[in-house]
């Protein structure tokens, strides 16, 4: 892959942008540090598929339209994988979800993921499996993490609850869906929950915390980053 052909530029979404600051971060630093510093094109705006899940598919035309006239050549990596998949599916963009994007660059020769002897639970969001159909590259990259104990979350082909605006629309269903994943999160007891999708993250760590876990919700390009060396 020729490296000029893929400098990325970074999608911030608008919901991960207010509410997981640390994943766009993460990503940033991880990107900059492999030789793909991306660029973020200040008038970004969302993505639009909230408005459309909600039947106002006018005004995320209008988005997805003010979002092509600025990244219409280059790829287009998002953290946010509800995200990737509408500016992929409606927006025509070459969109990609990040796990998909460092596992098809080349790694410097000096780049080093330090050992993790940890448990990973790998929550699968409805986005990631039945939009992108790419899951498999979440556990793909994070294998690359040497002593990482990786297992996926039963009831990974069931909705956690968050579902778009679903969350807030139906709270008490939300709940009751929400509640298998954390029965299985207190069996397993992993130190670290990841997924891509930033409103499963919001209420999944909500979940977590009334149940008094201590369990780690990360995206998984956070567990890449801290793991991340280059040796000199």
């Amino acid at each position: 892959m020729d490296r000029a052909d893929r400098m990325p530029a970074l999608f911030r979404g608008c919901v991960a942008r207010s509410a997981q600051q640390p994943s766009e971060d993460a990503a940033l630093r991880v990107l900059s540090r492999l030789g793909y510093p991306p660029a973020v094109p200040s008038g970004q705006t969302c993505c639009g598929a909230i408005h459309r899940h909600n039947g106002h598919p006018e005004a995320a035309e209008q988005l997805l339209a003010q979002n092509r006239a600025l990244f219409s050549e280059r790829p287009l990596v998002g953290v946010a994988s509800a995200c990737v998949a509408e500016l992929r599916e409606h927006g025509q963009l070459d969109a990609i979800e990040i796990c998909r994007f460092l596992l098809a660059i080349p790694w410097p020769e000096d780049a080093r993921l330090a050992p993790l002897p940890e448990a990973v639970a790998v929550h699968e969001p409805c986005s990631h499996r039945n939009l992108l159909r790419d899951q498999g590259a979440v556990y793909e990259l994070l294998e690359r993490i040497p002593a990482l104990e990786l297992t996926p979350l039963p009831g990974n082909d069931q909705c956690c609850g968050a579902a778009g605006t679903y969350l807030t629309e139906h709270p008490e269903t939300a709940l009751v869906l929400a509640e298998p994943k954390i029965d299985a999160l207190k069996a397993m007891r992993p130190a670290y929950l990841v997924t891509t999708n930033t409103g499963c993250a919001l209420h999944l760590a909500a979940r977590i915390r009334d149940a008094g876990l201590a369990i780690e919700i990360l995206h998984p390009v956070e567990l890449i980053e801290r793991q991340l060396r280059i040796e000199s």
